[in-house]
């Protein structure tokens, strides 16, 4: 009898720490942050950053020919967290306004595309008109003088240097770019949820 009785308290005392146990980890599973996966950031801001073979940064680079520059969209979301490519094929670190965000410190993020659908980012290069549209005179090249006639080489106005963008055939999270000579710009486009 007393066994009987000593298997019988110890089942059910196991029994209610199981119980106990299932509603303390379901509180826990529930409280996860990292559970939350279905909450989509609210984007806020999209910044290129660059980089010659050093920690990217969004500082405008004069590189050497044959230096291997490599460009890098950073999504920027409302809760100031920002978000860099979608796997570890792409830095771990970057610095923006010379502080630096890591994934090791959680302060940098990789973009969740499974539970917040995919960011498309294409890229295009920004490059000045070589003419003006609408050339003031017969001399069609970009001039803050006057170039011809009796008053030539007297100021005229201030002449907006036009630009034209260009897609390139990359798109995503980072670009590799060509070894070419003079002075590129950039720009990334994100759509994001059909907008």
């Amino acid at each position: 009898m007393k066994i009987k009785l000593t298997k019988t308290i110890f089942w059910q005392i196991g029994f209610s720490l199981l119980i106990l146990s299932f509603f303390f980890c379901t509180a826990k599973v529930t409280a996860n942050p990292e559970n939350d996966l279905q909450k989509r950031p609210l984007l806020d801001e999209l910044i290129i950053l660059s980089t010659i073979g050093n920690i990217p940064d969004e500082t405008s680079k004069i590189v050497d020919y044959q230096d291997k520059v490599d460009l890098f969209v950073v999504v920027k979301d409302r809760e100031k967290n920002y978000y860099l490519g979608t796997d570890d094929s792409i830095p771990d670190k970057i610095k923006i306004n010379n502080k630096i965000y890591s994934m090791e410190d959680g302060t940098l993020k990789r973009w969740n595309k499974i539970a917040w659908g995919e960011l498309n980012i294409e890229w295009y290069r920004i490059m000045p008109k070589m003419k003006p549209s609408r050339p003031r005179s017969q001399y069609e090249w970009y001039s803050n003088v006057i170039t011809e006639g009796p008053k030539e080489g007297e100021f005229a106005e201030y002449v907006v240097i036009e630009y034209t963008q260009t897609p390139l055939d990359e798109t995503g999270w980072s670009i590799a770019l060509t070894n070419e000579i003079g002075t590129a710009r950039f720009r990334a486009e994100l759509s994001y949820d059909g907008k």
